[in-house]
């Protein structure tokens, strides 16, 4: 039986009404602190016994945090198409970036990046390739991401 334990935090959400909490679960293999996001008049599982523990929270005159921001949304991924291209209007040749991997040391590591750049279909912004390829290009996150967003209208 899955029980709530303790309340440890209690948030404002960035979803009006809502709370982001940090409660002590019990789901019946021994206590975890788990993120609970709490939605306003939500009758189902431990809902209605964690708001009246935020409720107690409140009343007891304890802290509710700020408005946690909203996740962050990940850049969409791009084709090689747009990769390339992206790359190629921003003035990095690809001879470049085959240079950056063929300079990886580990030759596992460097036969994987090969067999991406020359036949992933799509990229995805946040995999480690890209970040290791751009820091050997000497490029900052800031400066991919907003390569990133360029090319997607390529």
């Amino acid at each position: 039986m899955t029980t709530l334990v303790s309340i440890n935090s209690v948030a404002f959400s960035h979803v009006p009404g809502w709370y982001e909490v940090e409660a002590v679960i019990d789901y019946g293999f021994g206590p975890e602190t788990c993120p609970y996001s709490l939605a306003p008049d939500d009758p189902h599982g431990l809902a209605p016994e964690i708001r009246a523990a935020v409720e107690q929270w409140i009343a007891d005159g304890k802290p509710v945090a700020q408005a946690v921001p909203p996740p962050e949304t990940p850049l969409p991924p791009l084709t090689a198409r747009q990769l390339r291209l992206g790359l190629v209007k921003n003035g990095i040749s690809l001879a470049a970036v085959e240079s950056a991997i063929e300079n990886i040391p580990d030759p596992v590591d460097r036969e994987t990046a090969k067999i991406e750049w020359e036949y992933a279909a799509t990229f995805l912004r946040d995999h480690p390739l890209i970040s290791q390829i751009g820091a050997a290009l000497s490029l900052t996150d800031d400066q991919i991401d907003s390569m990133w967003t360029a090319a997607l209208a390529l």
